[in-house]
C-alpha cells in the first residue's frame, strides 16, 4: 500500500515538474523588444560607396567613425553605450567596412588596402597589401582578403600567410576593379559579383564550379544548403543549380524558411516550396530583416518582431521618422537586437534588449 502511494506520488510530482517546464518554455516564447539607447556613428557621410556597417561581437560594439581630418575605430558597450575604447587614424574613406567571425574583428582602412585586426578591446595586428582589397570574408581559423593582381590572400589568426589562390580567381578579382562578395560555410568560399559566382574548396582550394547569372549582386544569403540572391534566385550549394525561383523582395532566411515581401509578407517553406501564411502589411523599402531563433525583425512602416510559425506581430516599436531617410540594418545576439539607421546626416545605431514575458 506504501509503495503504491509513494509510485503515485512520486508520478504527482514529475507531472507538475513536466507543467512547470512546458509553462516556462510558453513564458519565454513571448519575446518583447526593451529600448535601451542609440549611439552615434559616424559625423560625416560621403556619396561614395556606402558608410561602413558597425558589428557586434561578445557585448561589444565595433565601429568606424569618419571625421573631417581623421577617423577612429571606436569600441563601445553595447548595454550602457559607453565608449571603452577609441583608437585614432588618419583619414580614409574606407568602403568595405567590418567584418567578424564572433571573436576577432577586422577592419578594412587606408583607402581598402590594410586590415587592421581586434580582439577585444586591444589590436592584435595589421596588415597592407599592395593592391586594393576588393572582398573579404573570415571563419574562426582564417582570413580570406581578395586583392587585385594576386587572388585571395589566406592569413591565420595570427596574421601569418597560410596560402594564396591565384590562377583563374585572381585574373577575375582583377578583371573586375570594384568590391565582390565573399562569403565562407565550413568546407567552402564564395565569391560573387553581379554575373558570376565562384565555389573554392576550403581543402583543396580549387574551384569547383564558375557560374554566370544575371543580377546576382549585391545581396546573397545563405543557409547550409543554399545560397539566395537579391532577385531571390535559390541556387544548391553543393551544384550551383538554381532549384527555385520566387517574385518578391527583401528577404530573410534560416534553414527551413525564406520570408519574402511582395505586395505583402509571406512565410514560405524552403524544402517544400509550401506558402505557409502571408500577412498585410504596409510596405515600405528595407533591404535587410532578419530571422533569428524562430522571429522575424523587420523594418516597413516601423520596426516589427513577428513570429516566424505564425506570422503574428508579437512587438512592434513606435514610429521613428529618421527610420525614412536611410534603410535600417539589423543585427541580433541571444541577448540584444539591433538597428542601424544610416541616416546621411545623423546616422546611429539603436539598441533594444531582449525580454521574455
Amino acid at each position: 500500500m506504501e509503495v503504491c502511494f509513494l509510485k503515485k506520488y512520486i508520478l504527482v510530482l514529475l507531472l507538475l515538474c513536466l507543467i512547470f517546464i512546458n509553462l516556462q518554455v510558453f513564458a519565454q516564447t513571448n519575446l518583447k523588444l526593451e529600448y535601451l539607447h542609440e549611439i552615434d556613428i559616424s559625423t560625416s557621410y560621403f556619396p561614395v560607396g556606402r558608410l561602413p556597417l558597425p558589428v557586434i561581437c561578445g557585448n561589444m560594439v565595433y565601429d568606424n567613425k569618419i571625421g573631417m581630418e581623421n577617423n577612429y575605430h571606436n569600441i563601445y558597450d553595447i548595454e550602457t553605450g559607453e565608449l571603452l575604447r577609441s583608437y585614432k587614424k588618419p583619414f580614409s574613406i574606407d568602403s568595405l567596412g567590418l567584418y567578424t567571425n564572433g571573436k576577432q574583428v577586422v577592419y578594412v582602412y587606408e583607402k581598402d588596402k590594410k586590415i587592421i585586426v581586434y580582439e577585444g578591446l586591444k589590436k592584435v595586428w595589421e596588415k597592407e597589401f599592395d593592391n586594393y582589397i576588393y572582398g573579404l570574408t573570415m571563419d574562426e581559423a582564417y582570413i580570406y582578403v581578395a586583392v587585385a593582381e594576386t587572388g585571395i590572400v589566406i592569413l591565420d589568426m595570427d596574421g601569418k600567410l597560410h596560402y594564396i589562390i591565384n590562377g583563374e580567381i585572381g585574373e577575375y578579382i582583377l578583371e573586375k576593379e570594384f568590391a565582390i562578395g565573399m562569403l565562407n560555410d565550413e568546407k567552402n568560399i564564395y565569391l560573387f559579383d553581379r554575373e558570376y559566382l565562384f565555389k573554392i574548396n576550403k581543402d583543396t582550394y580549387e574551384i569547383e564550379y564558375g557560374i554566370q547569372f544575371e543580377n546576382l549582386y549585391y545581396k546573397v544569403l545563405q543557409n547550409s544548403k543554399y545560397l539566395f540572391t537579391s532577385d531571390i534566385n535559390i541556387i544548391d550549394k553543393e551544384t550551383g543549380e538554381v532549384v527555385d525561383r520566387i517574385a518578391g523582395a527583401n528577404f530573410a532566411v534560416d534553414e527551413d524558411l525564406i520570408i519574402y515581401t511582395y505586395g505583402k509578407l509571406i512565410a514560405k517553406n524552403i524544402a517544400t516550396g509550401k506558402i505557409l501564411w502571408d500577412k498585410e502589411f504596409i510596405e515600405n523599402q528595407t533591404f535587410a530583416p532578419l530571422i533569428d531563433n524562430d522571429y522575424f525583425y523587420i523594418f516597413l512602416e516601423k520596426f516589427y518582431v513577428i513570429d516566424v510559425k505564425t506570422g503574428n506581430v508579437v512587438w512592434e516599436d513606435e514610429p521613428i521618422d529618421y527610420f525614412f531617410e536611410y534603410i535600417p540594418q539589423i543585427m541580433a545576439t541571444d541577448e540584444y537586437v539591433t538597428v542601424f539607421i544610416e541616416n546621411r546626416d545623423d546616422p546611429r545605431l539603436r539598441i533594444y534588449r531582449k525580454v521574455y514575458e
